[in-house]
C-alpha cells in the first residue's frame, strides 16, 4: 500500500530545511520513493518584480569607497536594467537528502530527472543513491530550500515499502577454484563465467587457501561469498562464509 503525504512549503522558507521522518519497517528489502513539487516555475510580472527587487537591494548594499568607485557602481546599474529579462523565468528548486537512522547519507536528489517519478533504494538502488541492507527505524528525509520563489509550494512525498515477505529462489555455485589452487582461470574469469551462465552468487572455494579473496572484493557481476576448501588426509570439505583461514 502506497503512502501519500502532502504539504507545503512558503516563500518564507527559502534557504531553510525542512525534515521529514521516513519510519522504515523491520524486514524491509527496498523502499520505493517519488517526490514532486509545483509549479516549477514562476513567469511573468511575479517573477520580474521579484528579479528587480533583489537587484535593488544588492545595489544599495554595494560600498561606496576606494574600493568600488563609482565607475563601477554607475556600470553595474546599467546592467541591472536588463536584469528582469535575463534572469526570469524563475524556477523553484528543492533538493532532498536521505539519512538512515545512524545519520549516514544514503544519497541525494539534485536534478529534475529524480523528480516525479518512482525511485527505488535497497539492495540494488536507483542512480544517486548507495546500495545495501535498510536499517530499520526512524529515517529522515532533509529538503533543502534553495529557491522558492512561488507564495507556495505544493509538495507531495510518496512511500511504497516492499518487505521480504516471500520467498525466491537463488541459483548459485557453492564449490569452485580458480588458479589459486586446481582450476584454470583468474578469479574474474570464474566471476563473469558464473555471471553469463544466470547465476545469481558464487562461492569462491580454492583448495586450502584464501588467496583469491584479495581479488573479488569491489563491484562484481554477482554475489561473491567467501570460502574454501579444506583437504585432508581423511577427505575434503567446503567451509564458506568465513573470514579467515581455516587451517585444517
Amino acid at each position: 500500500m502506497v503512502q501519500t503525504i502532502d504539504f507545503e512549503l512558503s516563500r518564507d522558507e527559502r534557504h531553510t530545511y525542512k525534515a521529514m521522518g521516513l519510519y522504515i519497517k523491520e524486514g524491509t528489502e527496498r523502499v520505493r520513493l517519488k517526490f514532486s513539487y509545483t509549479p516549477r516555475l514562476v513567469e511573468g510580472s511575479e517573477a520580474e518584480e521579484q528579479v528587480t527587487e533583489a537587484v535593488q537591494t544588492y545595489l544599495r548594499q554595494l560600498p561606496k569607497n576606494q574600493w568600488c568607485p563609482e565607475v563601477v557602481l554607475d556600470q553595474t546599474r546599467r546592467l541591472a536594467q536588463g536584469a528582469a529579462q535575463m534572469f526570469t523565468p524563475l524556477r523553484n528548486q528543492l533538493n532532498v537528502s536521505l539519512y538512515d537512522p545512524s545519520g549516514h547519507c544514503w544519497g541525494r536528489w539534485d536534478s529534475t530527472k529524480f523528480f516525479d517519478q518512482w525511485l527505488t533504494v535497497g539492495l540494488q538502488s536507483d542512480w544517486g543513491f548507495e546500495s545495501g541492507v535498510l536499517m530499520p527505524g526512524q529515517w529522515c528525509m532533509e529538503i533543502e530550500t534553495y529557491g522558492v520563489f512561488s507564495p507556495v509550494l505544493h509538495c507531495q512525498l510518496e512511500i511504497d515499502h516492499v518487505c521480504l515477505n516471500q520467498k525466491t529462489w537463488y541459483g548459485g555455485e557453492t564449490h569452485s577454484h580458480t588458479k589459486h589452487s586446481d582450476g584454470s582461470g583468474t578469479p574474474a574469469e570464474l566471476f563473469a563465467e558464473a555471471a553469463s551462465n544466470g547465476l545469481d552468487f558464487i562461492i569462491l572455494s580454492d583448495h586450502n587457501t584464501i588467496a583469491g579473496w584479495s581479488e573479488s572484493g569491489g563491484e562484481q557481476p554477482l554475489l561473491v561469498i567467501p570460502g574454501q576448501e579444506l583437504t585432508t588426509f581423511y577427505g575434503h570439505a567446503v567451509v564458506s562464509g568465513t573470514k579467515g583461514y581455516v587451517d585444517w
